[in-house]
């Protein structure tokens, strides 16, 4: 991306001027929060000092879509971490692949494929189902999240057809994610245990209701969240089918495995990214990172729904009763990107090291206080009915 010189150099000179303010000033991250306030009031015109608010925060935001334009090296160097349509696996490919266990219909053991698969359901509880579907529900709306991914002014594909790296990942992570709604889709109907058409609905009305990451325009807090939520995708994936295995079920298991190695393959070209912004604008990154942990990592399925109130509420609790997604499993996370991006050896100052003390004492501060609060809320577990399992009370 190119920007021009004259407004790079007064946004360079800015965001300067912030990090030289000392422990008292403003930092970067207080001029975002303070221009998305007023964006979200509306309060566009008439307003000289609205104006100024939205002017600074274009500052911070022109310094780092410079930076991270600047790492399309970076970007394509990471582009080995996807693979081109002969190399993945298909869901309609039967013969061999994760989705062999699903019935060919030009083969002549169709009928016996899916007698085995409802066999197979029919030793998984229910509230095991309920998980499932929400995530095939979640990977269905992948609209929503690539137009996320697009729009970010130095990593996004404005034309739709772009020949950037940003963009040629964009469309190759598209196509590969595309297929595990698919596949999910196809093992769910063959099951019989599941209403499709309302979990046709919950699809629908996710992708009509759309996706706010909450992030802004910022390429920064872009990474983070795809790095963090892959890595969270690939864990639930891969409890599921561990799940699976666990109460007999192999085909739903091999389909499960599969996708979670999608999903760490997409993890991996996230965190290098971020690691890349990390090398080259420390005090930036760390700040960026605290504001996300801070508001809490938005789910893609929040605003799912079945008719009754609290959908994800209540999903996300039964995730955590079946041990797939857990908070547990979300501290770990931080953790990990911790670790990965070398989060306690950075040398920063000021508000930057103010928030890299707060990012690393949130592991253990979760660990004490969430943790033990999830499984409070885990001991009044109420069920509630489910349009997707044809009104079954889970």
């Amino acid at each position: 991306m190119i920007f021009y010189r004259d407004k790079l150099d007064r946004a360079c000179e800015f965001v300067n001027a912030l990090r030289g303010n000392g422990a008292d000033g403003d930092h970067e991250e207080q001029v975002l929060a303070r221009a998305f306030g007023a964006e979200m009031e509306q309060m566009y015109v008439g307003s000289p000092e609205v104006a100024e608010v939205l002017l600074h925060a274009e500052h911070v935001l022109t310094f780092r879509n410079h930076i991270a334009s600047e790492l399309s090296g970076e970007a394509e160097k990471n582009l080995r971490f996807l693979l081109g349509p002969e190399k993945l696996w298909q869901p309609s490919r039967r013969d061999s692949g994760p989705a062999d266990g699903l019935p060919d219909f030009s083969g002549e053991d169709w009928k016996g494929k899916i007698h085995k698969i409802q066999e197979y359901a029919a030793g998984l509880p229910s509230s095991f189902f309920i998980v499932l579907i929400g995530n095939m529900v979640t990977e269905e709306a992948l609209p929503n999240y690539k137009t996320a991914l697009d729009k970010i002014a130095a990593t996004g594909n404005l034309s739709g057809a772009d020949t950037t790296p940003w963009a040629e990942w964009s469309c190759g992570w598209t196509a590969e994610e595309d297929r595990h709604g698919t596949v999910l889709r196809d093992y769910l109907s063959y099951t019989g245990k599941a209403d499709m058409v309302e979990v046709d609905k919950s699809v629908a009305s996710l992708l009509r209701k759309g996706f706010n990451l909450r992030i802004g325009l910022d390429p920064y807090k872009l990474f983070i969240y795809t790095s963090f939520q892959e890595r969270a995708t690939k864990i639930s994936h891969q409890n599921t089918g561990k799940v699976a295995e666990k109460y007999g079920d192999p085909v739903l298991s091999k389909i499960c495995a599969a996708i979670s190695g999608d999903e760490s393959r997409h993890e991996t070209f996230y965190k290098n990214m971020m690691r890349a912004i990390f090398e080259n604008d420390p005090e930036g990154g760390m700040l960026a990172f605290e504001r996300l942990l801070c508001s809490q990592v938005v789910m893609p399925a929040e605003l799912m729904e079945d008719g009754e109130p609290e959908l994800y509420k209540h999903f996300s609790l039964v995730a955590q009763k079946e041990r797939v997604y857990t908070t547990s499993d979300y501290v770990s996370i931080i953790e990990h990107l911790i670790g990965y991006w070398d989060i306690t050896n950075r040398s920063v100052a000021g508000a930057a090291a103010r928030a890299q003390e707060f990012i690393c004492s949130l592991p253990e501060r979760y660990s004490r206080t969430l943790v033990p609060r999830m499984e409070r809320l885990l001991s009044k577990f109420a069920k509630r009915k489910y349009a997707w399992l044809y009104g079954e009370m889970v």
